[in-house]
Formats: structure tokens, sequence, C-alpha cells
């Protein structure tokens, strides 16, 4: 362990030094204090006598305590990698460029994958083929011949089968050919992947593809101001043949009260509002919807609408409606939009649909602001056929089954939103669908967080997963998410199950308190596991880090995983776990390559620090049992 002493200094006496010392301190400023005050405890457990700076002894014995015994002079050499001052000595701000370095070759890591995934690989397979290079090449300014692309898969591809894994493509952009002789033509063609890969990736971005998308009314009519009217509810009837015989944009208010009648509403541009004091409310039974909208332009406001019969509470049959502060209930569905529909749906409730789901879309488009889903029975939102809604600040909860649904090539954003005691899954993503979920919190719910299944896709990046009750995150039958930088708590299961043939890349995850696995790979699953921080559970000692099960493949390469005591220094200090860090249950074919077991964080952060410094790659299964 690190010694520490009375006076050894802190964290801020280590920036003043270095300000005093005219070191530059800019570095300071890119992390927080918290951050920055833990990258002090890191550097402790380097300055082992307090003096603030790590000198040669002090590496080699952090090195050798680590289970590294380095060669002669090759302290000297990690020093003079990052010793800016030639001190010969690390002081803490170098220390903090050191940090920084791996942090950024994480950056870059993350930056070329979603070139790699966005452009050259956006069948999801994780291998690109001939015709997504030349497709990808095309769609940067290159058109290519048949023997220039199949030169610049030859130069890169490392196992011969003629197609390139992200790793390939990876150690293309950062300049190694595997020593192997390639035309101008083709470095040239490589060099412009590499120069516009910023541009690719920023257009790629979470901001850009979770961004607001804007409404095309290009074919609607330009409105002019309408006139107002303003309705009693005494006579339901009277609803209809006064929106029938309303012109074109104007405004009708309908004063608080009960309407028992069906609604449709086919006049461009029209406004219908009901009161702003009081309930109006529009309340049938019947196989048609409560409320229809047929005009490509128009703008419900301040109504409760409920359908107690076969019939949805409100369908959307075109254009581009407004739905703002609606209440929704319909016992055979709430809101259906359908025939490439776009409407803003914002501030509205959709709940307690008995027999179905709070809002269904079809074959269309929507903007979903400040909902509330809750308590429905099939789903809170399902969204099918080639449907893409925009979901933001929105909570699905207490529903009966998921809270969202993306079936049948569906896509859409959620993001900002809240996924809650639910009593299933929280998201199914299914029959390749393929989301985005960005800042979402999915917890409590009554099965998974989120489960990938049948071809499933999706992009999943810095959710809050806590609680739920069988995996945070379940991936069956081939289905293929990229799940990166979110972080998982609790849950009774595996916090990660991949199994049946499921696949992905997770990445960059920070993994916490399961009951049975951080991550499992079952039979037939082939999931790229790379760059986790993987907890143990401080109170079940029986857990594992990472699963292999039998008849696995894939790979499970530079994970941190916290609680372990490495298989290789004979256990001289008590584990969290009595659990191993990666446990291997049968023959397998999943490469298990570069992972960093530790009892405590500090000392991962440490070894994986010299890591990525010092070249000396950790040995295959060096601590698997």
């Amino acid at each position: 362990m690190s010694v520490h002493y009375a006076d050894q200094p802190t964290t801020e006496e280590h920036m003043q030094r270095a300000r005093a010392g005219n070191r530059r301190t800019s570095i300071f400023t890119r992390f927080t204090d918290a951050q920055t005050a833990k990258f002090h405890q890191i550097f402790q457990q380097f300055d082992a006598d307090g003096n603030g700076h790590i000198d040669e002894h002090e590496l080699h014995s952090i090195m050798l305590r680590l289970g590294r015994d380095l060669e002669e002079g090759e302290a000297k050499k990690l020093i003079e990698m990052v010793d800016t001052d030639g001190s010969g000595v690390i002081y803490f701000d170098e220390f903090m460029r050191m940090l920084e370095m791996q942090i950024d070759e994480q950056k870059k890591r993350i930056f070329n994958k979603d070139v790699f995934r966005s452009v050259f690989n956006k069948s999801g397979s994780g291998l690109m083929t001939r015709d997504e290079l030349r497709t990808g090449m095309l769609s940067l300014g290159f058109r290519m011949e048949d023997d220039e692309i199949d030169e610049m898969i030859a130069v890169a591809d490392r196992t011969g089968k003629g197609m390139l894994s992200f790793e390939d493509f990876n150690r293309m952009l950062r300049g190694a050919t595997q020593g192997r002789r390639a035309s101008m033509v083709v470095m040239e063609c490589w060099k412009k992947v590499f120069d516009e890969a910023p541009k690719v990736a920023e257009k790629y971005s979470m901001v850009n593809r979770c961004a607001k998308p804007m409404r095309d009314f290009r074919h609607s009519s330009h409105f002019q101001e309408g006139k107002t009217k303003t309705l009693t509810t005494d006579n339901s009837r009277a609803l209809q043949p006064a929106i029938d015989g309303s012109g074109q944009n104007d405004t009708i208010e309908v004063q608080a009260g009960v309407l028992t009648e069906p609604i449709v509403v086919n006049i461009e541009g029209m406004t219908l509002r009901g009161a702003t004091e009081g309930k109006t409310v529009i309340e049938v039974n019947s196989k048609y919807p409560a409320l229809t909208l047929r005009c490509k332009r128009c703008f419900i406001e301040n109504l409760e609408i409920i359908n107690h019969g076969a019939g949805p509470a409100v369908q959307v049959d075109q254009g581009f409606p407004d739905l703002t502060n609606l209440v929704i209930t319909g016992q055979n569905g709430g809101l259906l939009v359908k025939n490439r529909s776009h409407p803003l749906v914002k501030n509205c409730v959709f709940k307690d649909s008995g027999r179905a789901w709070g809002m269904l879309m079809r074959e269309s488009k929507a903007i979903i602001e400040g909902c509330t889903f809750t308590g429905n029975s099939d789903g809170g939102l399902v969204v099918e056929r080639s449907s893409s809604p925009w979901i933001c600040k929105s909570t699905f909860t207490k529903g009966k089954g998921c809270g969202c649904v993306f079936d049948e090539t569906a896509s859409g954003v959620i993001c900002e939103s809240l996924i809650a005691e639910n009593g299933c899954n929280g998201v199914l993503v299914t029959n390749g669908a393929n989301p985005i979920l960005w800042k979402n919190e999915i917890r409590d719910g009554e099965a998974a967080g989120i489960a990938v299944r049948e071809g499933g896709r999706g992009h999943y990046e810095e959710n809050l997963f806590c609680n739920n009750a069988s995996s945070e995150l379940e991936v069956l039958s081939k289905a293929n998410p990229l799940f990166r930088k979110n972080t998982l708590s609790g849950g009774e299961g595996s916090a990660i199950l991949i199994e049946d043939g499921g696949q992905g890349s997770y990445e960059v995850n920070t993994i916490n308190n399961y009951k049975l696995a951080g991550v499992s790979i079952g039979k037939d699953a082939s999931p790229q596991v790379v760059d986790n921080m993987i907890h143990s559970h401080a109170d079940i000692l029986g857990t594992c880090g990472v699963a292999v099960k039998e008849e696995a493949s894939g790979r499970v390469i530079d994970n941190t995983l916290i609680g372990w005591e490495p298989h290789r220094t004979g256990g001289s200090r008590q584990s969290l776990s009595t659990g191993m860090a990666i446990h291997i249950g049968g023959k397998h074919s999943c490469e298990v390559l570069d992972n960093i077991a530790r009892v405590t964080e500090q000392e991962a952060h440490a070894e994986k620090l010299v890591h990525t410094m010092g070249r000396h790659r950790l040995k295959k299964h060096s601590f698997v049992n």
C-alpha cells in the first residue's frame, strides 16, 4: 500500500508547485475538481514518499507490486515519455498529461468507431465488405476501381477473409499497414479517410443525431389568420357542424364540459381548443376514433379525449397536426399515427389504455416532447413499420407491458427521458429496429431495462440503468447493438446478458452491483466487449466480472475489473469477491486479452495508465483461472 505522510502535498499544493515552476498548467482546466482529486489519488499510488514527484525507483516499485518487473533502463524510458521539463522525474501536471493521453486515446477509438459504423459498415455486421468500402469512399468523394478496392482491403486485412473489422480500419487510420507495400493511390485513399474522419464523426455525433428534427411543411397551404368562435358543450352534436362550417385557419374554443359524439377535424389550419379553466372532455363509446384528424395542418389544445369503445381515442390520418396539453385514454389504444403523418405531440398525457398502447405509430414520424405515458397495457409507445419518432424529456412509467417497443425496422430517438417501473422490459427492440437512446434513465422494471432481440440493432449511449429485475441489457437472437458509455447498477441477474447468437459492441461502460456477472456471454454469442469498468458487488461474494460460457466467441479486451485479486500475485490480500474476474465455462473461441483485475480502483487506474504509456502488453489470460 502507498505510504502517506502527514505533510504529503495536497492536490492544490501540487497545482501551486506546478505554476510556481512555470510548467504549463492549462491541463488542470480540462478536468473538474472531482476528476483532479481522483487523479491525485492515483498519483499517490506512485509517489510513495510523498515528495510531490515520481522517480525511477518509485515507478519500478509500483510496477513490481503490479506484477511487472521492469528491465534495466525501462523505468527511465517511461519517465522520459512524459517528462516535459527534463527534470528526470514526473510531477503532478506531467502525470495529468499522461492521463490526458489515455483519455484522448479512448476518444480517438470511439471517434473512429463512429466513422466505421456510420459510413463503412451501415449493415452493422462488424465486418466491412468490398461494396461497403466502395460506397463509403464514394460518399467521401472517391470513385474507386475494383483493383483499388481490393488493394485497400488487402493492405489492411489481417485475417485474409477479404473483409475489414473495426480493428483493421482503426489500425489503418493510425498509419499501420502490417509491413505490406501499397500503391500511392491506395495510401492516398486511406489518407483521405483519415482527413475526412473528423467531419464525418461530427456529422454522426450524438448531439447531431439526436437534434430535434424539422417537419416538412412545403406541401401545406400558406395560412392566414382566421376567425374565432366560442361553443358551449350543451349540445354535443353542435361541434361537428361548427367545424364543417368553419373557414380555413378558424379557431373554435369549446367551453368546459363533456362532449359525447366523435369529432372529425378536416379544415386546413383549424385550431380546436378546450377550456383553459375547467376541463373540456370528448368522451365516447365508439368503434370509431373519438377525434380524427384529416387535414394537413391543424392545432388541437387543452382537451381530455376518452374512448371506451373499439376505436382509438385519437387518430391522425395525415399531415402535420400539433397536439398540445391533451389527456388521452382509449380502451383499445390512445393515439394512432399513420399514413406518413408527422405530428408534434407536446405536453400530453397518455394513460390507462386498458387493453392496448398509449400511442401507436405506423409508417409515420412524430416529435414527442414533455409527454407522460403511464398505466398503459401493451406499451406506452409502440413504433412499427418503418416509423421514426423523436422523443425528448418524456416519461414512460408504470405500464403493464413495455415502456417503449420498436418493431418492424422502426428507428427514431429517445433522449433525456425516464423509463421506469414498467411490468415488462423498459424498451423492447426487435425485428430489425434500429433506435437511438441517449441520456435516458431506465430503472426499476420487472424485466430487462432494454431487450434487443430478433436482429434488433440500435445505439445506446450515456444512459443510466438501475435495478431492473432481470438484466439491465439483454441481447438475444442475432441482435447487434452498439452499447457505449452507459452506467449500470443493481438488478437481479447479469448486468449485460448476451446469448443465443447475440452480437454487438459494448464499450466504455461502467457496471456496478450486479448479482451474477457484469457481462455474461452465452452459447453462440459473439460480442465485442472492450474497455469497460466492471466493479464487483461488495455484498455478493460469488460474482464474476465477465462470464464466457461454452461455445461463446467474440472478444473481451482492455477491460478493467475492480474487486478481484489477480491470480498471479498468489492472493496476498483479500479480494472483495470470491468469484473470478473472468470465468471461462468450457470450450470457446472468445479472445480474452489485455484485461486488468485489481482489488482497488486506484490500483487498476495505475496499471491501466502504465499499460497505456509503457508499451507493456499484458499476457493473454493473465489472471483468468
